[in-house]
């Protein structure tokens, strides 16, 4: 994740946690766009401006990376050819150091 941002390509974080992994943790990932797999990830994509041509990043707090795996995978349908699920999602953000800010 680092090397990625570090590039200088464009990078979109994005926080796909379940509503009930969200609201049952007070952090949050600095620098993310929070990302609601249970709606339809298509049109809530487009509403939030997107960029198409970004590597989006969506990360979860699933044990297998379910959600952001399936979150990634209808991005790529829905015309955003570059999102890709962060392996070991939400748990490794914060073992690897990343940056998080309490929620209030």
């Amino acid at each position: 994740m680092r090397q990625i941002q570090e590039t200088g390509a464009p990078v979109v974080i994005l926080d796909a946690r379940t509503e009930r992994s969200y609201q049952g943790n007070n952090e949050n990932a600095v620098g993310t766009i929070r990302f609601l797999p249970e709606q339809a990830v298509g049109p809530q994509a487009k509403a939030l401006g997107l960029p198409r041509e970004a590597l989006l990043i969506p990360f979860c707090a699933c044990p297998n990376d379910e959600t952001s795996i399936r979150v990634a995978q209808e991005l790529r349908q829905a015309g955003w050819p570059r999102a890709r699920a962060l392996e070991g999602g939400w748990e490794a953000w914060k073992k690897s150091g990343l940056p998080t800010v309490e929620r209030k």
